[in-house]
């Protein structure tokens, strides 16, 4: 009984929170959370693992749906410094880090207004 409570519970959070992170923001998945387990009443560490399991199952659901509907061109658009090409002579830890010193010497910081440093 306790099992399909957790099972219940896990696909509940998960639905809601879907239906929820498309109209409002992403840190809604945690008031459906707490009112699923206020629906479903179970102890402190079942709420937990249910809400934990169910926010990160859907949210790998949702990855990996991007993913193959875009065929995975951003990621290797994204990442491709970190495979060895042929054009390139460098080892892996030159390549990287010479492009986040590239990346942080063209950062230009802007203050902004009514915040003080």
């Amino acid at each position: 009984y306790t099992k399909m409570k957790f099972i219940i519970q896990v696909v509940l959070i998960a639905l809601s929170s879907y239906v929820a992170e498309q109209f409002f923001p992403w840190w809604s998945v945690v008031i459906c959370a707490f009112l699923t387990t206020l629906l479903i009443q179970t102890d402190n560490l079942t709420a937990f693992v249910s809400g934990f399991a169910a926010i990160s199952f859907l949210w790998m659901l949702v990855a990996s749906f991007i993913y193959v509907k875009t065929k995975a061109l951003l990621s290797f658009k994204d990442y491709s410094f970190l495979w060895p090409s042929k054009s390139h002579h460098h080892d892996f830890t030159h390549r990287t880090c010479g492009w986040n010193c590239r990346r942080l010497r063209s950062f230009k910081w802007t203050p902004v207004p009514g915040i003080i440093v």
